[in-house]
């Protein structure tokens, strides 16, 4: 999206939640910092925080290594410390977060910690389902650039493709609807989108989570999938 389609938009925006789910390797970061950028553009004083799942699953993983019972307990010990702070943070903020939820009962476990951040700070969550075919996902998973980040030392981020092959195989991603459905919301507005990265380009993909962003939470619609 260009700076020019951006200001073409005049909207205010609304402080909200927004995780960008998905399997490792569709994109989730780099959509997320360019819709960071986006909104920031569209409204200067738009103060946002964007946090990365590995900033809370990096310190565990040089802890406690492994998936074992210890690994997952100091990962919800700094989950809870992480989005307390969220909670007290001021008002105004759109925050965004990248993650990997399941369609599982521990992970809708954590998207009730998610929705509890929104509940306490009154906004609404927005969970984007960030999708694309499977051989897209490999290339991408195995490209040099997040082959780099992983060597670089700088994340723990995944780049085997027989294990996301089976992460594909064996899950489906949460659905927020379903808490929608079963009237788990405690009150919060929660909306379900989906974008299928296939065949966009960064900018492409950017630009359809914005132009969503102002038509449904800028005017305090109600959620949308595509």
């Amino acid at each position: 999206m260009t700076e020019h389609e951006i200001h073409a938009q005049p909207r205010d925006i609304q402080p909200c939640l927004i995780l960008f789910n998905g399997f490792p390797g569709v994109g989730k970061l780099t959509l997320a910092k360019s819709f960071q950028e986006a909104l920031q553009l569209q409204q200067s004083n738009t103060t946002t925080r964007l946090i990365d799942n590995h900033v809370l699953i990096d310190p565990v993983e040089a802890i406690e290594p492994g998936r074992t019972p210890a690994h997952y307990t100091l990962r919800k010990a700094i989950r809870k410390a992480a989005f307390d702070g969220l909670k007290a943070l001021e008002h105004g903020v759109v925050i965004l977060m990248t993650t990997c939820l399941a369609a599982n009962a521990a992970d809708r476990e954590v998207f009730e910690e998610y929705v509890e951040v929104a509940f306490a700070r009154g906004i609404p969550c927005i969970s984007i389902n960030v999708c694309c075919d499977e051989a897209i996902n490999e290339q991408r998973l195995c490209s040099e650039e997040r082959r780099g980040v992983r060597e670089g030392g700088g994340k723990t981020k995944l780049v085997d493709k027989d294990v996301l092959a089976s992460m594909r195989r064996e899950h489906v991603l949460l659905d927020a609807e379903v808490h929608l459905e079963g009237g788990e919301t405690r009150g919060v507005n929660i909306r379900q989108w989906r974008l299928d990265t296939s065949s966009l380009s960064v900018e492409e993909a950017v630009h359809g989570i914005f132009d969503l962003f102002c038509r449904d939470v800028a005017t305090g619609g109600h959620g949308v999938a595509f």
